[in-house]
């Protein structure tokens, strides 16, 4: 059975706000600020808001698996989410290869704001992967928009309580 939601993610400058949220209720939002290299994520339990303090080296960690990845992209351009996109194939060092589909008309700014494709040089628009778990995503752009983003977007809202990633831990037992 699959689970169907949506994924945001919103950029400005070194700040990044990625927000998965499934329709079965599961919510997952990052927030990371490349410059003060924090992250956080903001997480409910037990109707008690959380904003969990996380290590930022242990993305830039889980990224590096997949550096030094090639892109071979069609040239055939097709319309998706309102940009000109492209397929490509990405192949990764350890021999596994991905098809998505990707615009080079957009590209972040900070190294891991998609982690299996550290350091991109465009915005993936479809693609698909399978977390550790098994548990298998297709991501699929509907919109891509240039427009004003406030800086609150990127602050942890004042109804959450901050914590450490290790009191997380614990109360999650």
């Amino acid at each position: 059975a699959g689970y169907t939601g949506s994924y945001t993610v919103t950029m400005k400058g070194k700040q990044v706000r990625k927000e998965l949220r499934m329709k079965n209720g599961y919510d997952d939002v990052l927030i990371f600020n490349f410059e003060n290299n924090t992250v956080y994520s903001l997480k409910t339990m037990a109707d008690k808001k959380f904003a969990i303090q996380l290590n930022m080296d242990d993305f830039v960690s889980k990224a590096k698996q997949y550096e030094g990845y090639t892109v071979s992209k069609e040239d055939k351009e097709k319309k998706i989410a309102g940009t000109a996109a492209y397929e490509a194939e990405i192949g990764y060092r350890d021999g596994n290869k991905s098809v998505i589909s990707l615009t080079t008309e957009w590209q972040p700014e900070n190294k891991i704001t998609f982690e299996r494709f550290p350091d991109c040089k465009f915005l993936p628009l479809v693609f698909d992967y399978k977390n550790d778990n098994g548990s298998q995503f297709h991501f699929q752009a509907e919109r891509v928009t240039a427009s004003p983003v406030e800086n609150a977007d990127f602050r942890i809202p004042a109804d959450y309580k901050l914590i450490s990633y290790s009191e997380y831990q614990q109360l999650s037992r």
